[in-house]
């Protein structure tokens, strides 16, 4: 074995190896490097591990700082990025430094502002092709398994990445660090826990580093190196036991160590690469690219609860049964948001409300429990409470997109057009290469019926993305406002093109829409009979079935077959019922339609008693019983009474977006005109022509019929231009259609008394 020629120069080989040698020292010792065989082995067997130290000018100027006394506020240019050092050298700079004691607080105020922390940069020191997409794994699942203390608050990444104001494709480790610094005291955190993946002797090993920025010293590191046996999960997991014990954690019991829980989320490092991606194409609002991660994700592993959690949003809402049976193998963060959802597609919105406002209190930066918190509120109408969810979510984050998007588009719901539009251009700032946030601008131009603003929002938002199915889909829909139905169609094949089949059913639901718009209705069922066939075969999503079911019964409807449209409406309400056997379906309001259209009042009777009984439950069946008043009203010729229920169905739909508005609003139209209040039926009338929305475009044929009853009371106005007008318009929709819709024979008839008169 070889001896240094030169002990009292090779004494500086620690100093060297963690690279705080300068001056004459630092070259003194270089040369030595060239006569000194044993100096030279050393530093060669150091290498592989910390030899970045040597290259790391941030690292030096970081560890020369380790003698100096701790000043009361850190120092800003100061370099923490001691995670890769091996633990000989640990155990260097613990001597170094000096015993530490870290405290850890036990009382629930204690624990929001003094033991929060944030995981910085971890870097790649592999070189393996794998290797950025390992820090990433290993940084979120250090985060996720850190916060399962119930004596620790982790800042989730993308809090911390709003407070850097970070895209997506910022490398965290190339900022300064003073810029972690500052995100970490916006975010009151007490802790920065740096690291990076190592690969020793062809096993992947993680490091660590934990800074305590009320004193801008380190105070413990780590590093745990695996074998054949080992993966990142289960290297992620070793290593948050050993931070856990390091800073000395009441929860971090000794057994602690025996338990690797390396099946938590996933086994799968290609499953996991996945998730994160359909994590950030939902930030981005690319739900289609969101779908695709997610399910490729399940490809590599069936069993992944989170991944079924998203896809329940972007997909099929009975998906949440599939992460609720896999969510043992999650956090209980991941576990409480898994179990609101749950409560929510069942309903129960009592119990959702109340396991989310528990998840935030243990994690108060999630801002997706906030986001769901506000979608919550809004089903129960409550669209105070959703706003200052959202605003919540963004005093978390300001720079978080989909708070951004749902809050622009609240905005827009309850007309408030400048807010709308100040919080959208905040979305386009914070994201101005996406189509997300042009294709939300478009969506409130078109609630507010800038109908030419809307389409130039939508072609903006197709030049950043040029599939974006949103945009297509919602220029199709604008299209056939305008009578372009080739253009319509044209757009609506286009998404088709570059769609999954869930997405091309939906979009062929809305060109059978379309041909309902032109009056064509038999070729409109033809598409809609082959769509429910397909949907049942492919078991397309409830969600899609039931709309289905009830495009063909309001065609059925319109042909005056009111039978056969009450057995589709039946079957719509028969799949609600299998997914929510306790929650008597809003779609009965249709069926109580059906029934007074064909006289049927008794059972009308029966199914509003039925939805009385369930509206102290729940309250959002409050719509649902007035507005089948209203139709039972209308259809006994008690206008005055029709009158006061649609207004208070309006009530709880008072605005052009949301679901249920258009219908009511025609409704309150139609029994104004029968009241003889012509200036409130006008007034009505032009108000469902104020906006550019989905639920108009889904009620084309009550929209376009809308034409002939605002005739009709400018007809009885004595307006005979405009009636003319009015059932001008209603047959140049309809000029190709069906010839035996009873509203386009009469305006034919009328529209030629009025011409004979003038």
């Amino acid at each position: 074995m070889s001896t240094c020629s030169n002990p009292k120069i090779g004494a500086l080989l620690p100093a060297y190896e963690m690279g705080i040698l300068s001056g004459e020292d630092l070259v003194a010792f270089e040369e030595h490097l060239y006569e000194c065989a044993h100096c030279f082995e050393q530093v060669q067997e150091f290498e592989p591990v910390a030899g970045h130290i040597l290259n790391s000018d941030k690292v030096k100027a970081g560890i020369s700082t380790i003698p100096e006394p701790t000043p009361a506020y850190p120092a800003k240019q100061r370099k923490w990025r001691l995670a890769y050092i091996p633990v000989f050298a640990v155990v260097l700079l613990i001597v170094i430094l000096g015993p530490w004691n870290i405290k850890i607080e036990t009382s629930q105020d204690a624990i929001a502002t003094a033991n929060r922390v944030i995981i910085g940069c971890f870097e790649d020191l592999t070189g393996r092709q794998d290797g950025k997409q390992l820090t990433e794994i290993a940084a979120h699942l250090l985060a996720n398994d850190l916060s399962e203390s119930e004596f620790l608050q982790v800042v989730p990444a993308s809090r911390v990445r709003g407070l850097l104001q970070m895209s997506e494709n910022d490398n965290i480790c190339a900022l300064p660090d003073e810029r972690l610094w500052d995100a970490a005291e916006q975010a009151n955190a007490r802790w920065i826990i740096s690291g990076a993946v190592i690969e020793q002797d062809g096993h992947l090993g993680l490091t660590s580093t934990i800074i305590d920025i009320t004193t801008g010293s380190s105070v413990f590191s780590q590093q745990v190196l695996g074998d054949d046996t080992d993966n990142v999960f289960s290297l992620a997991n070793r290593l948050t036991i050993q931070i856990r014990h390091d800073m000395s954690m009441p929860d971090a019991k000794p057994s602690d160590s025996d338990i690797l829980r390396d099946d938590v989320t996933t086994r799968s490092a290609l499953a996991y690469k996945y998730y994160l991606d359909g994590i950030q194409f939902v930030e981005q609002m690319y739900s289609d690219e969101a779908v695709r991660a997610f399910e490729n994700a399940l490809l590599h592993d069936s069993t992944m609860a989170m991944a079924y959690y998203y896809l329940s949003q972007l997909k099929d809402a009975r998906l949440i049964n599939k992460a609720f049976e896999y969510s043992g193998d999650v956090t209980t963060r991941e576990r409480m948001l898994i179990e609101g959802l749950r409560y929510y597609y069942m309903y129960n919105f009592d119990s959702a409300v109340a396991v989310l406002e528990k998840t935030i209190d243990r994690h108060p930066d999630e801002k997706s429990a906030y986001l769901l918190l506000a979608s919550i509120k809004l089903s129960m109408g409550n669209t105070q409470a959703a706003e200052m969810r959202y605003l919540q979510s963004l005093e978390i984050d300001p720079y978080y997109k989909p708070a951004l998007n749902h809050l622009a588009m609240l905005y827009g719901q309850i007309g408030e057009f400048e807010k709308a539009i100040l919080t959208i251009n905040r979305y386009i700032d914070v994201a101005p290469n996406e189509a997300g946030p042009y294709a939300a601008k478009g969506k409130i131009y078109a609630d507010f019926g800038e109908i030419d603003k809307s389409i130039e929002a939508f072609e903006t938002a197709l030049a950043k993305k040029k599939d974006f199915p949103e945009s297509l889909k919602m220029l199709g829909v604008l299209y056939s406002f305008k009578r372009e139905f080739a253009k319509s169609d044209s757009a609506f094949e286009r998404v088709i093109e570059t769609s999954d089949f869930n997405r091309r059913v939906w979009v062929r639901l809305y060109q059978a829409t379309m041909l309902s718009r032109q009056g064509r209705l038999d070729s409109s069922l033809v598409i809609i009979e082959k769509l429910i066939h397909m949907g049942e075969i492919e078991k397309a999503s409830t969600h899609f079935m039931i709309e289905a079911r009830l495009s063909r019964a309001l065609i059925l409807q319109a042909q005056r077959k009111y039978g056969e449209a009450l057995e589709e409406i039946q079957f719509a309400i028969d799949r609600l019922r299998t997914d929510s056997p306790n929650m008597p379906p809003a779609y009965l309001r249709y069926k109580i339609q059906f029934l007074t259209d064909d006289h049927r009042i008794a059972e009308a009777d029966s199914i509003l008693e039925y939805i009385r009984g369930y509206m102290q439950q729940i309250p959002s069946l409050t719509y649902v019983y007035h507005y089948g008043l209203g139709c039972r009203e209308l259809a006994l010729d008690n206008a005055s009474g029709a009158i006061e229920h649609f207004q208070r169905a309006l009530d709880y739909r008072p605005h052009e977006s949301m679901y249920g508005h258009f219908e009511t609003k025609l409704m309150l139209g139609r029994a104004y005109l029968q009241s003889g209040n012509i200036e409130q039926a006008v007034d009505a009338f032009n108000d469902l022509r104020s906006s550019y929305t989905y639920f108009r475009a889904y009620w084309s044929l009550w929209d376009v019929s809308s034409h002939y009853y605002l005739g009709q009371a400018y007809e009885k106005s004595g307006w005979y231009k405009r009636a003319a007008i009015e059932y001008e318009t209603l047959l140049q929709f309809w000029k190709d259609g069906d010839t035996n819709i009873v509203e386009r024979q009469e305006a034919e008839k009328r529209l030629a008394v009025l011409q004979h008169q003038s």
